[in-house]
């Protein structure tokens, strides 16, 4: 809820799950009889993380574990992790690890 009400005071807009709940809040007729509380945005916002959490480990887990098994293809992503560090001058964003 801090993050909501953060969001909304300061007029922040990510495109994320969060600004999804955020919609539902400001209109609730789109959930029918369900009735909306700050419980509930919640819940559900708690359950969609720690659902994602499990794929997300496994398969960055799986991963590592065949990076590990392969020196070549260790040595290649190293290199081009290494490559556009360098063309970036050390400037990583999220945008650009997509």
């Amino acid at each position: 809820m801090d993050t909501i009400n953060y969001r909304e005071k300061n007029s922040i807009t990510r495109n994320d799950f969060i600004d999804i709940l955020r919609e539902l809040k400001k209109h609730p007729e789109k959930l029918g009889d369900i009735e909306l509380t700050d419980e509930l945005l919640s819940a559900q916002a708690f359950i969609f993380f720690a659902a994602g959490f499990e794929s997300s480990s496994r398969t960055i887990s799986n991963a590592l574990y065949e990076l590990a098994l392969n020196q070549k293809s260790q040595d290649n992503l190293r290199e081009e992790i290494d490559d556009i560090y360098t063309k970036l001058r050390g400037e990583l964003t999220y945008n650009i690890i997509l």
